[in-house]
């Protein structure tokens, strides 16, 4: 019998993050203080992660390739999934085009006036703390990653 390999693709959004947990959108918030931050996972965001891995790997699923968004959120969802997977070695391209669309996440910088605020996670920062990441220096910059053309 001649077994066919058929593409299986996941998508997923990441777990709980702390401004899930607190019911309120950066969008609404108004003074410069609150808006330039970028929101890790809550400890549920974290074990919700840690879980998907652990039944991935229960399934036997593994993957060729990872991609992920820049944000915060997304990065700390794919360390748990990992973890959870106990796979140390896999690596994830962070690819800015996949970030979340709409909300304050389409304005690609938080502004309040003319300043921008919040620039998102620079590549230097992203490849310190999250080592498995594989960070594209043609699209994501050392200012951060909504200073790019995404």
């Amino acid at each position: 019998m001649n077994k066919e390999k058929i593409m299986e693709i996941y998508l997923m959004r990441h777990g709980e993050s702390q401004i899930n947990q607190e019911s309120y959108s950066i969008a609404t918030k108004v003074s410069s203080e609150e808006i330039g931050f970028e929101p890790d996972l809550s400890e549920r965001g974290k074990a919700e992660s840690l879980l998907t891995g652990q039944e991935f790997k229960r399934l036997g699923i593994k993957f060729n390739k990872i991609i992920c968004s820049p944000m915060l959120r997304a990065l700390r969802s794919a360390e748990f999934i990992l973890k959870g997977m106990e796979e140390p070695e896999m690596h994830v391209d962070v690819d800015p085009k996949t970030f979340e669309q709409g909300g304050s996440s389409s304005k690609k910088t938080v502004k309040v006036g003319d300043k921008i605020t919040y620039k998102g996670l620079s590549k230097a920062k992203i490849e310190k703390m999250f080592p498995f990441a594989r960070v594209p220096a043609d699209q994501i910059s050392d200012e951060g990653w909504y200073t790019k053309d995404c």
